[in-house]
């Protein structure tokens, strides 16, 4: 569910404007997601502190890049 969500956020961004339409909306969140799961299953902890602001930053950088 929690995939879907950031596949529509993205989404509704590239429509507005405010995303780069040339990013594989799919693949940016598969590969996010996947990079903080891998990190907390090698890094032998469950504690991955995200905050609502930093999960926020971190994706305005990233659909909002134009390179």
């Amino acid at each position: 569910a929690q995939f879907e969500r950031w596949v529509n956020l993205i989404e509704a961004g590239k429509s507005r404007g405010w995303v780069n339409p040339d990013i594989d909306t799919c693949a940016l969140v598969a590969s996010c997601w996947s990079a903080s799961n891998g990190q907390g299953v090698f890094s032998r902890t469950t504690k991955i502190l995200y905050t609502p602001e930093t999960i926020r930053d971190f994706w305005l950088k990233m659909v909002m890049a134009k390179e």
